[in-house]
């Protein structure tokens, strides 16, 4: 039997810690925006409901609300879910293997290891990392789409890739490339945990 990834072995009381985290970034950044709750219902798609019990840490944003969510404010998802490091200036950024910051979205199995100058940074215009799915995990049972395009490169595992009305099984040493705008999703159809090495470029088009 497979066991799940440790960044994603997550107790419900971390859980919701996570959450209440993430809640009070998300309402900060819309707050330092001047949106109110209506106009970023209305630029997501979300209801005022469900955005209201994300920022108070009552609901775990999926991956579809929170990409929606990056858009609106015109953040990268890494940066609502950690928060952003200082500059550290003209050197090169090392990223050491165990140093690395994990972006975990517990509620759906997913996890990101941020990698070498894919760090949250203000006006960043893309992040690299490594995604985590664990078994049977998936971005949701929803196709969503969001700015900027995307490529990947399957690690470990078989991902499903579906993409409008067509979908695609890839195995280790596969990769894609898509512009983010056309409706997706991902899944996890491995018996283990599914590897993809991740390149979003924000605010482009294909």
């Amino acid at each position: 039997m497979s066991r799940p990834s440790p960044s994603i072995q997550v107790g419900a009381a971390a859980a919701q810690g996570v959450d209440i985290e993430v809640g009070a970034r998300i309402r900060a950044l819309r707050k330092r925006r001047q949106f109110s709750l209506e106009t970023v219902a209305a630029a997501t798609g979300l209801s005022i409901g469900f955005l209201s019990q994300i920022e108070r840490g009552l609901s775990s944003p999926t991956l579809r609300a929170l990409t929606g969510l990056a858009d609106a404010m015109d953040v990268s998802v890494a940066e609502l879910l950690q928060d952003t490091q200082p500059d550290r200036g003209p050197a090169p950024t090392i990223s050491r293997a165990g140093d690395r910051s994990k972006l975990v979205m517990w509620a759906s199995g997913i996890s990101k290891a941020v990698l070498a100058g894919g760090a949250p940074t203000s006006g960043s215009s893309y992040s690299f990392c490594l995604m985590n799915f664990d078994a049977k995990a998936s971005s949701g049972e929803e196709l969503y789409s969001h700015q900027g395009i995307e490529a990947g490169y399957v690690v470990e595992g078989r991902l499903l890739l579906s993409f409008g009305h067509q979908q695609w099984t890839l195995a280790p040493g596969d990769s894609f490339h898509f512009a983010s705008k056309q409706p997706h999703r991902f899944e996890n159809i491995a018996p283990g945990r599914t590897t993809v090495l991740m390149v979003n470029l924000h605010n482009q088009q294909a």
